[in-house]
């Protein structure tokens, strides 16, 4: 899927097989995450069990931007690989191959 607001997709890496789901549309957060108050929903399901870790990420990129201006973070040589996979996966033709298709695209 491709879309302006949410992008989903099927990656096979040398140890894992990653269905993925990313989403900036409200209507996407579970049920009752809104009322909650929460405005996102970060899960990894690993194995069959899922970790939720939604919360404490706030401020992120603000922690890491200033860690990057101290002279931490990764350079450009060891965020090419991650660069060169996101593009390649910006660029796939649509598929209509439902065996690999994200839980949250079944529904």
């Amino acid at each position: 899927m491709h879309q302006p607001d949410k992008m989903a997709g099927f990656i096979e890496l040398e140890s894992a097989e990653v269905r993925w789901f990313l989403s900036v549309d409200k209507n996407d957060l579970p049920e009752g995450y809104l009322a909650q108050g929460k405005s996102a929903f970060r899960s990894l399901t690993i194995d069959g069990e899922q970790v939720e870790f939604s919360d404490g990420f706030t401020d992120l990129h603000t922690l890491v931007y200033k860690d990057i201006l101290t002279g931490g973070g990764y350079g450009l040589r060891e965020a090419k690989k991650a660069i060169e996979l996101v593009h390649g996966m910006r660029s796939l033709e649509l598929t209509t191959k439902q065996d690999n298709f994200h839980a949250l695209l079944k529904q």
